[in-house]
């Protein structure tokens, strides 16, 4: 029903869009790398780990966020404010995720730690002091990409400062 409120061509180009956010080369790929990076027992670098965060969350993040802003026909500079927020933000969210895992305990995360043993993550790559130098930069990152903005964007800014500080 997009097309009753929006021109025919800006739906189709957000249908475009999202098909290939959401596909084979990114959010899939993502997903893949999340479940075999590292499975064959081969090295695995720490820009290699953050390329899969953002395959996978920061893809997500940018998936709802960017379509919106096709359809009101912002400008190319707003989208990619957008875009490059998504991208800093998943980062922002994983990171924080790999060091809450390695972290805090089962009752402050009201889950099970540990999950992530065997798997590859940026704490292991990098050492804690790095990955939350990374979370840092990454947050600061995001909130720049909000600060050029044009419209009110605290409750972005909120979401990746919750994803950075959170403790479950």
């Amino acid at each position: 029903r997009l097309d009753r409120r929006y021109p025919a061509g800006r739906v189709t180009e957000v249908i475009s869009y999202l098909g290939s956010a959401l596909g084979p080369d990114r959010l899939c790929r993502g997903q893949y790398l999340d479940l075999h990076l590292g499975s064959a027992g081969g090295p695995v670098s720490g820009a290699d780990i953050l390329a899969m965060y953002e395959l996978k969350t920061s893809t997500s993040i940018e998936a709802a966020l960017v379509p919106l802003m096709m359809l009101e026909n912002r400008p190319d500079a707003e989208i990619e404010s957008v875009r490059r927020y998504g991208r800093h933000s998943g980062v922002v969210f994983q990171t924080r995720d790999d060091i809450l895992d390695l972290t805090a305990s089962a009752a402050d995360l009201g889950k099970d730690t540990g999950n992530d043993v065997g798997k590859v993550n940026i704490v292991r790559a990098y050492g804690l002091p790095e990955a939350t130098r990374l979370l840092q930069d990454h947050l600061d990152a995001a909130l720049a990409c909000c600060l050029a903005l044009p419209f009110d964007t605290d409750l972005l800014q909120g979401m990746v400062r919750h994803f950075a500080t959170r403790r479950r």
